[in-house]
């Protein structure tokens, strides 16, 4: 016999829990949480304004995260479009550009290779990393 009091602890006749109805009812919100640009967007609201700006190409401002995930990279920001570009081999991770501003992205990061990996590593110390203009 089961009291008033342990009914809400009862499982269902299908053997469904509450914690797995709850998971099912936001089953839908995984995927967004995984995409990249959800993960932008939630970025640019929690993290403050302050985050170091090395450089404007071709009206994308160039930017580096001082808590960010490997591979080392930056992200080229113009209005809501952004783009993520690994330092070492200059390869395209996240975004895309229309192909010229992509070109002249790309030549300016290659003339700026090791300089971009050094401010790299100084924002990952949480130092200023410097502009590279």
């Amino acid at each position: 016999m089961v009291t008033a009091d342990h009914r809400c602890l009862e499982q269902p006749r299908d053997g469904r829990t509450q914690r797995d109805e709850a998971a099912r009812a936001l089953s839908w919100l995984a995927p967004m949480l995984h995409s990249h640009r959800f993960n932008v967007a939630l970025r640019r609201q929690v993290e403050p304004k302050s985050i170091p700006m090395v450089a404007i190409v071709d009206g994308m401002a160039i930017r580096l995260y001082h808590s960010d995930h490997e591979p080392a990279h930056f992200h080229a920001v113009i209005r809501d479009a952004e783009m993520l570009v690994v330092i070492a081999d200059l390869r395209i991770i996240a975004g895309d550009r229309p192909p010229a501003s992509r070109r002249a992205l790309l030549e300016w990061a290659a003339a700026r290779r090791e300089a971009l990996a050094l401010a790299c590593v100084r924002c990952r110390q949480g130092q200023k990393p410097g502009r590279l203009d």
